[in-house]
């Protein structure tokens, strides 16, 4: 069977052939039994999906579909309430803790006059005779 012969009996079924196209595929289906098998269960097939496409359908199926679907969504971006109050509860706190370790970076930088990033990041090495040696005179008394 021909493949050009196959796209002109499948576009039979959905569109007008021209003349001409219309008596090739006479032709074809007087000649080939094979070609006239494929045109009986194309029309079986597409017999089959029209009667139980009417059937199997109630009005407003694809609404219906899109509002399930619209809602288990929904329901999945919901949080538990536990979850909600906690976090309504925190939110506070971990606003407050950001502009905390803001402005002790800030405060940081400053204080090493912002020459290095390490400085505003890390506290400077400590040597042990720092650690312990007195830094007000009133704690040597």
């Amino acid at each position: 069977m021909d493949e050009k012969m196959c796209e002109l009996l499948l576009r039979s079924f959905d569109a007008n052939l021209t003349p001409d196209e219309q008596i090739l595929l006479d032709e074809a289906l007087a000649i080939s039994d094979t070609l006239r098998l494929e045109q009986e269960q194309i029309k079986i097939v597409r017999d089959a999906i029209g009667q139980g496409a009417s059937h199997s359908f109630r009005p407003f199926f694809a609404e219906r579909v899109m509002q399930r679907i619209q809602s288990s969504v929904k329901s999945y971006e919901r949080l538990d309430p536990f979850f909600e109050s906690l976090m309504a509860a925190f939110r506070p706190v971990m606003i407050a803790a950001g502009v905390l370790i803001a402005i002790m970076l800030s405060y940081n930088a400053v204080r090493h006059d912002g020459a290095l990033m390490a400085g505003v990041l890390t506290e400077p090495d400590v040597s042990l005779e720092e650690a312990f040696d007195p830094v007000y005179d009133w704690i040597q008394e």
